[in-house]
């Protein structure tokens, strides 16, 4: 096996990787100025590594996921503001009722993207329906899923208007799987990262956390 990886899931102490320590916490908190948002995934170490999509525009959300959150759970954000340069796709107004219209351009964005056998994109919503609020809707569209295609899938969530974008879905993965196939020691790691704003887990009662296995 080449670089270094847990053969097996192992606790260790590391505040780098702990999503609750003020310093984590801090660094969500500063990306959350209006109008950012920041978006990602929940993967739940009791289910083997499922995840669920996260869209979080306070800082009371951020807690609130936390809080759900079991020890060994992993959770991987990015900031919208920080990657939005790297969308393949952008359309829509973020305080517009109207559901945004991707130009044929952006389409022929997507369908290259397809053509090039790529599984995934991310979808990002972001609205503002009253001056100073934000909403944001995050989701996977499963390109091989043949009976909801992706342009299907952008209807349906975009459909309360705002702005959207279309991302590759490697992004959300990219420098997560860098770093476990990487030679660092996760004694080294911290959750910020790369193009992750934060991607940690949750610790248990002592403090330990732990990554490996399908993560």
């Amino acid at each position: 096996m080449s670089g270094w990886r847990f053969s097996a899931r192992e606790w260790f102490v590391n505040d780098g990787l702990n999503l609750r320590t003020d310093a984590n916490r801090r660094i969500v908190a500063a990306e959350l100025a209006f109008p950012n948002v920041v978006f990602g995934a929940h993967r739940w170490f009791a289910g083997g590594g499922s995840a669920s999509a996260i869209a979080i525009t306070s800082l009371d959300e951020w807690d609130a996921d936390l809080a759900k959150g079991r020890p060994g759970d992993n959770v991987i954000l990015l900031s919208l503001r920080r990657v939005e340069a790297e969308a393949l796709t952008h359309a829509g107004n973020m305080a517009s009722p109207h559901p945004p219209v991707l130009s044929t351009a952006d389409i022929n964005a997507i369908e290259a993207f397809i053509a090039a056998g790529r599984n995934e994109l991310l979808f990002v919503r972001r609205f503002s329906p009253r001056p100073g609020t934000i909403d944001c809707v995050f989701m996977w569209i499963d390109l091989r899923d043949a009976g909801w295609p992706w342009h299907k899938g952008l209807a349906e969530y975009a459909i309360g208007g705002g702005e959207v974008w279309l991302f590759d879905g490697e992004l959300l993965w990219r420098d997560h799987d860098r770093r476990q196939s990487g030679s660092d020691p996760p004694e080294t790691w911290t959750a910020h990262h790369g193009s992750c704003l934060v991607d940690g887990y949750v610790p248990d009662e002592q403090g330990r956390v732990v990554c490996g296995g399908p993560y």
